[in-house]
């Protein structure tokens, strides 16, 4: 074998890319900006491009409760999860009161690789 081709071997025999991921690289993702009076969520994308199980993070800024929606199930986001080829994740964002700030995912099977950062308003009860 060619010294490309064991790189190949290797790497399908080892799931792939470092960190406890999957092999293959996320397709692009670009989750729309969420806006809602105590709530909203923006529509779920699909995930491509891999071939094995990348985990995904977030991170939040402004304050506001953060959750996904993973192939229609809904969980309060609380760290790192796993979203293999085909599933379908969404973002939802909640507070009472008025908050404002962005989302941003990293997939950290790919080295912490941004994945897509997007903004949320709440404009708390009227």
């Amino acid at each position: 074998m060619t010294g490309a081709m064991l790189a190949l071997a290797g790497a399908a025999t080892s799931g792939g890319g470092g960190g406890g991921g999957g092999g293959g690289t996320l397709g692009a993702l670009a989750w729309a900006a969420i806006y809602g009076p105590t709530s909203g969520a923006n529509a779920p994308l699909t995930i491509a491009g891999i071939t094995s199980a990348h985990t995904l993070a977030a991170t939040i800024s402004g304050g506001a409760n953060l959750s996904y929606t993973l192939n229609g199930v809904v969980a309060p986001y609380t760290g790192a999860f796993a979203v293999n080829a085909g599933d379908t994740l969404s973002w939802t964002v909640s507070k009472l009161i008025r908050r404002s700030g962005t989302i941003a995912v990293t997939d950290t099977s790919n080295g912490g690789a941004a994945v897509d950062s997007f903004d949320y308003i709440l404009t708390g009860p009227e």
